[in-house]
Parts: structure tokens; C-alpha cells; sequence
């Protein structure tokens, strides 16, 4: 969340509330260690998903939205590209959370031990590529899969085609 946040150290608002983000999370992890409840665990969830969508803006907007292709609009882009995986994770491990029975090939147990399965998920879905070893087994998993497959589909579409056209016009 640090790295994170110190890329977007210039953009005023989006800094402060990130700083905020951590300490709040900084918080409800020693309120974990202590006290096991499991909405801490959904606080710590929902700060995650909140954070990687504040990074996302200006990310998105320095990336997407330039007039010339650098090295550093390629890098944004495949940082948006990962932030995307991400956040799909988090609504992932949030519905898990509720409805532990939403996936077949994820185990039930603590969210952070699900992690790496359901971000190895969110990517293979992400790319549409869907080995089949994790399968979204109620209404709300399968929607949010196929949700995610198109949001795939159409960032590479757009990402795509942005650079191609930024690059056709600074050739004029």
C-alpha cells in the first residue's frame, strides 16, 4: 500500500486519503490480532478494494489520457491492467467472505490464504484464458466472472487502440 501510495505522492486529495486508507488498515490489523471477528477481516477486504480504486484514477488518467506514447504511459497501462486483476480479487474474497460456498477450487479458510488462489483467478479470467480449476458456482460468483472477463476483453480493446491511434498522431 506504501509503493502504491507513493506513486500518486503528487496528486493532493488522492495522497491524503490513501494515508488515511493505511492507517485505518494499520488499525484494524492490530484489532485482528487481537480480537477474531470476522468483520475485521471484510474492513480490512473493503479498505483494500477502496485504496486500489483511488490508485486507479490517476493512474488511469496519466496513462490513458496523454497526447504522446512514453515508456511511462506503457507502464501505467500495465499497472491499470494490474490494479484491474486486483480489485476483481477483493470482490472475489469479499463475496467468498459472505457466501463461502460461492467457487468450487477455493478453500475455505482465511481470505489472506485465499489470496494467491483467487489472484491466480482473477488474472486467468481477467485474460479470458479460464483453465476451469476454479469454477464460480453461485449467481453472484458467475456474474462477477463474466463481468470481469469483458472488462478484460475491453481494456486490451481500448488500451490497444489508444496507443495505436496516439502513436498514428504524434506521426503528423
Amino acid at each position: 500500500m506504501i509503493i502504491g501510495l507513493w506513486s500518486v505522492r503528487f496528486s493532493g486529495t488522492i495522497f491524503q486519503v490513501g494515508i488515511a486508507l493505511i492507517i485505518i488498515a494499520m488499525m484494524s490489523n492490530f484489532a485482528i490480532s487481537f480480537i477474531q471477528k470476522t468483520e475485521f477481516e471484510i474492513v480490512q477486504l473493503i479498505l483494500l478494494l477502496l485504496f486500489f480504486f483511488i490508485l486507479l484514477k490517476p493512474t488511469s488518467e496519466q496513462a490513458l489520457f496523454s497526447d504522446e506514447i512514453t515508456s511511462n504511459n506503457i507502464m501505467g497501462s500495465i499497472c491499470i491492467f494490474l490494479l484491474l486483476g486486483f480489485i476483481w480479487a477483493i470482490f472475489y474474497l469479499l463475496l467468498i467472505e459472505v457466501i463461502p460456498t460461492s467457487f468450487s477450487g477455493i478453500e475455505l479458510t482465511t481470505w489472506k490464504a485465499n489470496l494467491p488462489d483467487v489472484i491466480y483467478f482473477s488474472f486467468v479470467t481477467l485474460t479470458t484464458l479460464g483453465y476451469g480449476d476454479v469454477l464460480p458456482i453461485s449467481p453472484l460468483a458467475r456474474f462477477l466472472v463474466y463481468m470481469e472477463s469483458i472488462v478484460g476483453v475491453f481494456y486490451m480493446a481500448i488500451v490497444v487502440s489508444s496507443l495505436v491511434s496516439a502513436k498514428g498522431s504524434s506521426k503528423v
